[in-house]
């Protein structure tokens, strides 16, 4: 069964309020803190206001966030639940509240439903662009429809989704370490090629460092020549150069006469 989520709320939407920042004031939390998995409470920040004033917007266990706007037309609307709250922060004008009533509908339930197909090609085909930006409304929340089955039903979908996602998690980390330990391989392996560990060596070959020594001082000697070396080649540049020797004509040999010449005789 399909309900409006205007038909399972236990009170009004609500926007939260935007607050600037200030040291030591009511924290407020910042929009990173809407997370797969739930809220994350340490994304906050400290504002410029106090805890009456943000008495209004405090947050509860329970309690559903999602996003009025974002740049991406696949994030805006993108909510998480509120798992449990271990100290006092308000959320902000970027962040809708919902709350549902837990006879109806289960908050976990409610996250994992709205990240599905069924509710984001309605929030998608929903959403106002304003300079560039993808924004939702409470009116257009109101109207989405949600699968609603018992809650039992709700239980068993959530338990699932749970487990599948704890090992979600877990391969995510795993892959993680994997590259972590390729990465130092990968150095491992370099540091030992270029040390001569790979392969088993001569110990009556010269040593790496001494060939690196001798190369260094014979690149010395050919850039620093003796100063007699150094003489000769400036004498040798001073004198110009050297014109090529004329050629010998042999007297024996029959002289070279221009054809031209002889025609015009």
């Amino acid at each position: 069964m399909r309900v409006r989520l205007a038909d399972v709320l236990s009170e009004p939407l609500i926007n939260g309020r935007s607050v600037r920042s200030m040291d030591g004031g009511f924290p407020v939390l910042r929009l990173t803190a809407l997370k797969r998995g739930g809220v994350d409470l340490s994304e906050h920040k400290s504002g410029a206001w106090s805890e009456e004033e943000a008495t209004p917007f405090l947050v509860s266990e329970g309690d559903f966030l999602l996003s009025r706007g974002n740049g991406s037309r696949s994030l805006v609307g993108r909510g998480a639940t509120v798992k449990r709250v271990t100290f006092p922060v308000a959320f902000p004008d970027t962040m809708i509240r919902v709350r549902v009533r837990p006879s109806l509908v289960l908050s976990e339930y409610l996250e994992f439903v709205w990240g599905s197909t069924i509710v984001r090609n309605q929030i998608e085909d929903s959403v106002r662009t304003t300079a560039g930006i993808y924004k939702i409304n409470q009116k257009i929340l109101e109207g989405m429809e949600i699968p609603v089955p018992p809650l039992d039903e709700q239980r068993r979908i959530v338990g699932a989704l749970d487990a599948y996602i704890s090992r979600l998690d877990m391969a995510e980390r795993g892959i993680e370490l994997a590259q972590l330990r390729a990465v130092s391989l990968r150095k491992a392996l370099l540091y030992r090629a270029f040390t001569g560990g790979l392969v088993p060596q001569d110990p009556n070959e010269e040593a790496a460092s001494l060939l690196f020594d001798r190369l260094r001082a014979e690149r010395q000697a050919d850039d620093n020549p003796p100063k007699r070396v150094r003489r000769a080649r400036k004498k040798g540049a001073e004198a110009g150069p050297v014109s090529p020797p004329a050629p010998s004509v042999s007297m024996n040999s029959t002289p070279h006469v221009d054809i031209q010449q002889e025609f015009e005789l």
